[in-house]
């Protein structure tokens, strides 16, 4: 593939009038070749000023408007056989990009096993509220690790913005899936079983976008309420496989979904408690849970964010805990067929 080649961002968006406009100017202002960015905005069902925004951005986008769509996913398949790059793009509309991100991410795809791209994910709202200061905590974190685990050759998963991937590739794969609550978890595993795992994904942490974090728990309970019910379709549907293979997807998963924080001290707590036995039972159990706090503070050092910060990590702690407890809750209501709606985060006035 060329050094440029053409690149379709999708931006799906729906009532987002507070952020998109924002989201647009820093995409127009990438250091990308113009003519080789084609901008598409794919608007379904909004009811407020978000197709005006838009619009006012023209020629620079093109704007797709259509009928309300079932989620996220169904917006962006709506749209893919318009695209006109080689390479696709996916960003929320409160994303905010690097200039240089576009670039950073794209020159991966001069290998021709590199089928998909993920960026680091900063958070702009982190002083917005105790919540979003914690949750940025785990924003950075969950970067670092993606970096980490492709450095030591383990493909990248998607994050769900500031994602590459060859169009061809997702047009063969059927796109993205609408039936799935965590339609970007669910890409990365399919992908990585494509073509009998031919294609890697790479993690390029210089290809810098911010986004919103939930601001109150509300937010933060409905949007983990919607990735925990993700999670456990994924589960159910792999469950059959190699446990090498799941083992492999699980890397990922339990640093995301499953606090190694709150499970580690949790399970430390227990033994020490109820069975009274010495500390060298579960100095292995220690040992891991030290590591995964080096990797939270190298965080910090490598994406140069604030040490102080780390003051709400008990708030992070909380959160995460919350999360693990809300995965039980999720596998009892997929289990019993109750249906939940596609939710996201709350946007606040950029």
């Amino acid at each position: 593939m060329e050094q440029f080649p053409k690149v379709t961002v999708i931006v799906p968006a729906r009532n987002e009038e507070k952020v998109l406009g924002k989201c647009l100017e820093s995409l127009l202002a990438s250091d990308y070749p113009k003519e080789k960015l084609d901008v598409i905005v794919a608007i379904d069902g909004s009811k407020d000023g978000t197709e005006k925004i838009a619009r006012s951005f023209e020629p620079g986008v093109r704007v797709i408007v259509s009928s309300p769509k079932k989620c996220k996913a169904d917006a962006i398949n709506a749209v893919l056989p318009m695209a006109k790059g080689d390479v696709i793009a996916i960003y929320d509309a409160d994303c905010i990009l690097d200039g240089q991100c576009i670039s950073k991410a794209v020159k991966h795809f001069s290998n021709p096993k590199i089928a998909g791209v993920s960026g680091t994910l900063k958070s702009y709202n982190k002083d917005q509220s105790v919540i979003a200061k914690a949750l940025s905590i785990e924003t950075c974190f969950i970067s670092y690790v993606e970096k980490f685990l492709n450095d030591l050759g383990a493909n990248a998963h998607f994050l769900g913005k500031n994602m590459f991937i060859r169009k061809d590739v997702l047009l063969d794969m059927g796109g993205f899936n609408v039936n799935s609550f965590s339609e970007d978890a669910e890409l990365s595993l399919r992908l990585k079983r494509y073509k009998n795992n031919w294609y890697d994904v790479a993690f390029e942490d210089s290809a810098v976008t911010w986004h919103e974090e939930p601001s109150t728990f509300k937010s933060f309970w409905n949007q983990r309420k919607r990735w925990t019910r993700g999670l456990v379709q994924i589960v159910r549907t792999k469950r059959r496989e190699s446990p090498k293979m799941f083992l492999s997807d699980a890397m990922h998963g339990i640093y995301f979904y499953a606090s190694p924080f709150g499970l580690i001290v949790g399970t430390l707590l227990a033994i020490t408690w109820f069975l009274n036995l010495p500390i060298y039972v579960f100095a292995p159990l220690l040992g891991l849970f030290l590591f995964n706090m080096s990797l939270l503070v190298y965080s910090r050092i490598h994406f140069k964010e604030s040490m102080r910060d780390l003051l709400y990590f008990p708030v992070w702690f909380a959160l995460s805990n919350i999360q693990s407890v809300l995965a039980f809750k999720s596998l009892f209501d997929d289990l019993r067929g109750k249906e939940i709606s596609w939710f996201r985060v709350e946007r606040s006035t950029l």
